[in-house]
């Protein structure tokens, strides 16, 4: 917890250690673990797509639409970036993040077929939505809708905003700052 914090500081500043410790708590060791993966996670992956995300919505004339792919299964056990590919284009092989799952079932197949419909209806249309789905709501902008793709997608603001605010504060020119990428 005590390493977690220091590097914390390292990288945020003492002055920002009051919000840090809110968005990213870590007062016992799981909770310290769960947030050190959070932020790994959102500086790697949720912030820069949350940040893109944002640019469309304010840029662009087309609509966009934001989402989090959380399903998890004994075939697809981890809900992390790119895992969501499969599904998305109906080839249920074997993982190559975890060999050893299971064949894909009949849940499996259904989200594949969800995630097929939403992309297809997407590429034909620009609008992801179409019969027999669940609405998946137009991104407005930071704190809005956005569809959680799991076993049953559903539209809801999204949660991640303050953690993104944060660090998307501490970008300069669009930039993290250059010692992150050695920062121990």
């Amino acid at each position: 917890m005590t390493e977690f914090h220091a590097a914390a500081e390292r990288l945020f500043g003492a002055q920002r250690m009051d919000e840090f410790d809110e968005l990213y708590p870590a007062t016992t060791q799981a909770q310290t673990d769960a947030s050190a993966r959070q932020l790994i996670g959102d500086m790697v992956i949720t912030e820069q797509t949350w940040e893109l995300l944002t640019l469309h919505q304010h840029t662009q004339d087309s609509p966009a639409y934001g989402y989090k792919f959380t399903y998890t299964s004994p075939y697809s056990p981890v809900a992390a970036h790119v895992s969501e590919v499969p599904f998305v284009f109906g080839n249920l092989l074997p993982q190559y993040f975890a060999p050893n799952a299971p064949a894909p079932t009949a849940a499996d197949r259904a989200v594949s077929g969800t995630l097929m419909s939403y992309w297809t209806n997407f590429a034909r249309t620009s609008n992801p939505n179409g019969p027999g789905l669940p609405t998946w709501r137009q991104y407005q902008g930071p704190g809005s809708a956005i569809l959680e793709l799991d076993g049953s997608p559903a539209s809801h603001p999204e949660t991640d905003t303050q953690r993104l605010t944060f660090l998307a504060s501490c970008r300069t020119n669009g930039r993290f700052p250059e010692a992150w990428r050695s920062a121990q």
